[in-house]
């Protein structure tokens, strides 16, 4: 059956001298792997050069349901990226959540609304001037709320402590070792309620930005099984100097 989607690169892989497999997120199948082959005539227009990651392509497949590995026919890059493939700490952090998106999505079932804000996410992203160094933190965060593991309820004074298990704020009485403590609790909070816009006037402080992001991670271990601790991290770290 030919199909024709959207998708959302998340990794590929080596699999011979003339041939890549793909994972994507599509619109209209959810997570798919394909496979990319190329031949010493295509070198010049190679179809790998689709594949980086969070690149937002258009595909034409040659798809069957009970095929775990898909042909393509046709692809091209809807829109290009020009502004993350261009600055290196953009790159670094597209790396980093394209591999977050690889292990946190098991399901191969479309589901618009989670498509949707990693698409248009992406989008913003490759505009984004000011506040792009926290956008991690920010699209992890609200990533949260379409994987099912947002916290279900607001940080206040009465609930300053995030329960890492039940995904609640709780108060001093119900605090356990499983609970972030105050300061951990509060920069995660500080991504729950805010749009892409707000990043351009939220400032923190380094060391802050990384007890954020560590906690966030740490918190999607405890929601995603085999979220381990994600290999493009330790480059992320490097290129923002030790502080991400």
């Amino acid at each position: 059956m030919l199909i024709r989607t959207k998708a959302i690169v998340l990794n590929q892989f080596r699999y011979s001298d003339n041939s890549t497999i793909a994972h994507v997120l599509t619109q209209s199948h959810g997570k798919l792997s394909l496979f990319v082959r190329e031949s010493a005539k295509q070198k010049t227009n190679s179809k790998q050069r689709y594949f980086q990651p969070l690149f937002l392509i258009d595909l034409e497949l040659e798809y069957k349901e009970k095929r775990e590995i898909q042909s393509i026919k046709e692809i091209r890059a809807s829109p290009p990226l020009n502004g993350i493939v261009s600055d290196i700490r953009k790159q670094s952090i597209a790396i980093f959540l394209a591999e977050a998106l690889s292990k946190s999505i098991r399901s191969e079932q479309p589901d618009d609304a989670l498509f949707d804000f990693i698409y248009h996410n992406v989008l913003l992203f490759e505009h984004l001037k000011k506040g792009s160094n926290l956008f991690h933190h920010y699209f992890l965060v609200q990533l949260m709320k379409y994987l099912g593991f947002s916290p279900g309820n607001r940080l206040t004074e009465a609930t300053p402590y995030l329960d890492t298990e039940s995904g609640l704020f709780v108060s001093p009485g119900l605090l356990n070792t499983a609970c972030f403590n105050k300061l951990e609790s509060k920069l995660l909070a500080a991504f729950t309620d805010i749009n892409a816009d707000m990043l351009l006037n939220l400032n923190m402080p380094r060391d802050k930005k990384q007890i954020a992001l560590e906690s966030i991670l740490f918190y999607y271990s405890k929601h995603v099984p085999g979220f381990d601790k994600l290999k493009s991290y330790a480059v992320l770290r490097e290129v923002f100097s030790g502080s991400v």
